[in-house]
């Protein structure tokens, strides 16, 4: 019920932000002065930037991909070690028309690692959490899950989160009630 009510009120807030763009098409007011007013709004109302943004790329991709224009797109979150079943998994997937992103390895700061993950993110339908040992034990892999974590907590705008386990590595709590596809033993 509250996701619903949430959902809602959400919904009622970008019909009215969307109400001066309908009104002004006839008008002359530039599109990018229209855009710069609404989010400006927004963060005077104490939406954060980040999640402004992470709106607007979430939101874009989806007229996109509605209109046919883009393809679905899936985002690995995996350990180095798991490298061969994401590549047959990417290849599943591509079959079926599915853009697979994964990290880049090479990311030369926290800085630079944190920008493309969270991009990555903000672009995904969905995003495939390969749940291994080795994935909870690096550095960087357990930087992309507390991301995953924390914008699952904040409610922010991630696509769907599918956790695929593959051994006896123990899930975060948080994560737990999830639908997950379960490859141990297999």
């Amino acid at each position: 019920m509250t996701v619903d009510l949430e959902a809602t009120i959400r919904a009622l807030r970008e019909a009215r932000r969307a109400e001066p763009i309908l009104s002004s098409r006839q008008g002359t007011v530039p599109l990018t002065q229209q855009v710069e007013a609404l989010v400006d709004t927004d963060v005077r109302e104490g939406l954060p930037e980040p999640e402004v943004l992470t709106i607007i790329r979430r939101s874009l991709g989806a007229a996109l991909m509605a209109a046919g224009r883009r393809r679905p797109v899936a985002y690995f979150c995996h350990a180095e070690s798991d490298a061969r079943l994401v590549g047959l998994l990417t290849e599943g997937l591509t079959k079926l028309n599915i853009t697979c992103l994964q990290s880049r390895p090479g990311a030369t700061t926290e800085a630079e690692f944190l920008h493309e993950i969270t991009n990555a993110f903000d672009t995904a339908d969905l995003v495939v959490l390969i749940v291994s040992r080795p994935l909870l034990q690096n550095v960087w892999t357990r930087r992309e899950l507390d991301l995953i974590i924390a914008r699952r907590l904040a409610r922010s705008s991630t696509g769907t989160i599918l956790p695929v386990l593959i051994d006896e590595a123990q899930l975060p709590s948080v994560l737990r009630d999830m639908k997950s596809l379960d490859l141990r033993g297999q």
